[in-house]
């Protein structure tokens, strides 16, 4: 795939990706452990992950990719890195969860240090081509203080400026994309229950196996090791048996026997595979010249013109 393939791939706006959730890099757990980079093997690849990445940092990530609403790709090798401006209040409402109201700035901004210091590496096959995939999914995360929002409550607020880094372009590139909106998954409580409603959701509705798939088996997929204890294991159906009603308003059905059946044509519905409309352009503009600091390390803002784009969310 070329660098303009990539672009364009990115410029579809793809809230995640096929492999992000089918794969284990997010653990199916609020509270994930930190791992040390042991190499997982599942159906659909393996990967491996130096750091801790759990539902709320995935929850986060598709936040800043659905809520966007301007960018600036940079060239780069081997692929491009895309800077967003995003709306911190729309990412604290989307991982305030089914409680609602605003998650916690600090708590936030735990989760982003976590994506900036955890390394995924991806090595799989998809449609004959081999994906090799390692770094970042995002690499700085800063305020943008040229321009400021208005806040309802009195005052200003400035976007954050997010740039999201070659693991997360490369697979935009070369993956199947998926637009559907996380606040979907803000009714479910449990880790493992967001884990596998997104991998549900990452099926072809025409391919979905007619008896569905055992309880059993999604918890597997989604923990990426097939050496569970049977302790996990019956913690993990207990709190997906608690979430029937949430899970069926995701077209989700655990059944008596503990099968689990899938109505895809709700995903679609739920914007999970609908396309969203083009991004027109937006007007040259300049960034700051004063040094921002990351969350991690201080970074410089470059002080050459950068070309806004402004995106649109997609309809809800």
């Amino acid at each position: 795939m070329t660098k303009q393939d990539m672009v364009h791939a990115i410029e579809r706006k793809p809230t995640t990706t096929v492999l992000l959730p089918r794969l284990p890099i997010f653990l199916p757990t609020f509270r994930p452990a930190t791992r040390v980079g042991e190499w997982v093997d599942t159906p659909a690849g393996r990967c491996r992950v130096r750091g801790r990445l759990g539902q709320r940092h995935e929850t986060l990530l598709e936040a800043i990719c659905r809520y966007y609403t301007r960018r600036h790709v940079i060239p780069g090798e081997p692929a491009p890195e895309v800077d967003v401006l995003v709306d911190p209040a729309d990412l604290r409402r989307a991982l305030a969860g089914r409680e609602g109201g605003w998650y916690s700035y600090q708590q936030m901004r735990a989760l982003v240090s976590d994506l900036l210091t955890t390394e995924i590496e991806i090595d799989t096959t998809r449609h004959g081509q081999h994906i090799l995939v390692h770094g970042a999914l995002v690499s700085t995360f800063t305020e943008y203080r040229d321009f400021a929002l208005r806040n309802p409550m009195g005052g200003d607020r400035h976007p954050l400026r997010v740039r999201l880094g070659v693991a997360y372009t490369l697979l935009a590139g070369v993956d199947i994309p998926r637009f559907w909106d996380p606040a979907a998954f803000r009714n479910l409580r449990s880790g493992v229950g967001q884990a596998v409603a997104r991998w549900l959701w990452t099926q072809d509705a025409g391919r979905v196996p007619r008896g569905g798939w055992h309880l059993d088996t999604l918890i597997r997929a989604v923990h990426g090791d097939a050496a569970i204890t049977s302790i996990a294991l019956r913690h993990r159906r207990r709190e997906l048996r608690g979430e029937v009603q949430e899970l069926a308003a995701l077209g989700i059905t655990i059944t008596r026997a503990d099968r689990v059946l899938y109505d895809g044509r709700l995903a679609a519905r739920g914007e999970g595979l609908q396309h969203p409309p083009g991004d027109p352009a937006w007007p040259v503009e300049t960034c700051s010249t004063r040094p921002v600091a990351c969350s991690t390390r201080p970074v410089a803002c470059s002080t050459r013109p950068v070309e806004w784009q402004n995106v649109q969310h997609p309809p809800s």
